[in-house]
């Protein structure tokens, strides 16, 4: 089968990767694997490390190491700064992926390093519709790219040396002011939903006369569902937003358990609509059988022997019909 991708020069970035034709979310585009691996936080590697690590190269690969882009920060050797421009890392290794390498960074990505990223074989793996032609994108900030504007360019301009301007970081006047609003609330509710408290994010003791504890998971239901929707709008095709769907649908479901003697039908409908959302999504950004993908099949197995969402498509049984008919003719169109 030919390549899905050609690497060739990208304007104001070197070279990069390009689609060569049409791929759909979830197809992975490039497999790759672990050239360089050095038993050290990235931020802690030096040029002795990396020379290293390089003389244990075979001779093709030390070529193509040498080939990629030596970034714009003063490190003292060339080999130190093709490292520090292209390694990937986290708090006990670093490494590269000389393949991996030639992707250019955006804050709106189409595409993902499948994790965990230190892994000897990783894929690359498609998060939206990529256009023959398209330039192929990953983030090279992670969380970080939940920061405005701003922030951001703090970053990339920092521990990468240039300034990003991608789609996102493009845009001006309201849209961009719109931009940064919706991506600081994605990191303040996405550290909320985590158990953190993010600055400037304040919740009450008491919703409608709710416990503590029950006035946070209707909070959780609604900040979830706020947390898919801001990312939706983001252009944020990925893990968080299928897990943001998938904990919406569950603490919904929690919240109907509590009404012993009640039905709410809508809410049903919801639970049913978010989940299979967040599975569609996670199974377009995770490979099929994964752990991410086998947990949320169960999970929704579980919902949907769930009493009350059981009696509510009893009780409703022609809308869950016609959805079904819908999603059937939408997946006929997108096949």
């Amino acid at each position: 089968m030919a390549s899905l991708y050609a690497v060739k020069p990208s304007p104001d970035k070197g070279l990069g990767v390009f689609a060569t034709r049409p791929v759909k979310p979830g197809t992975v585009i490039i497999r790759d694997h672990v050239s360089m691996k050095i038993r050290r936080p990235e931020y802690d590697v030096t040029s002795q490390h990396v020379q290293s690590a390089f003389d244990a190269l075979s001779k093709e690969d030390q070529a193509a190491f040498m080939a990629l882009h030596e970034g714009n920060l003063p490190y003292n050797t060339k080999l130190l700064r093709i490292y520090k421009a292209n390694a990937f890392g986290d708090e006990v290794h670093a490494w590269v992926y000389l393949k991996l390498a030639r992707l250019n960074h955006s804050c709106a990505p189409n595409a993902e390093i499948t994790e965990p990223y230190n892994e000897a074989d990783v894929k690359l793996v498609a998060l939206k519709p990529i256009r023959k032609g398209e330039e192929v994108l990953i983030s090279y900030n992670g969380a970080l790219e939940e920061g405005s504007k701003r922030e951001r360019a703090t970053v990339t301009r920092e521990n990468h040396g240039f300034e990003c301007n991608c789609s996102v970081c493009s845009l001006t006047g309201e849209e961009a002011m719109l931009s940064d609003g919706r991506r600081r609330l994605i990191n303040a509710i996405s550290h909320k939903l985590e158990g953190y408290e993010p600055a400037h994010l304040y919740t009450t003791g008491s919703v409608s006369g709710l416990t503590p504890g029950k006035a946070w998971e209707v909070q959780r239901t609604a900040s979830s569902f706020l947390l898919a929707k801001l990312l939706e709008a983001e252009g944020m095709v990925c893990y968080e937003l299928a897990k943001s769907y998938a904990t919406a649908s569950l603490t919904l479901l929690g919240q109907l358990h509590e009404f012993k003697a009640a039905v709410v039908l809508a809410s049903a409908q919801y639970v049913t609509e978010w989940m299979e959302t967040g599975l569609r999504i996670m199974k377009t950004v995770r490979s099929p059988g994964s752990k991410d993908v086998t947990e949320l099949e169960e999970a929704w197995k579980l919902v949907q022997k769930s009493g009350h969402l059981r009696l509510a498509r009893s009780l409703v049984s022609p809308w869950f019909c016609l959805t079904d008919i819908m999603r059937a003719e939408a997946n006929k169109a997108e096949g």
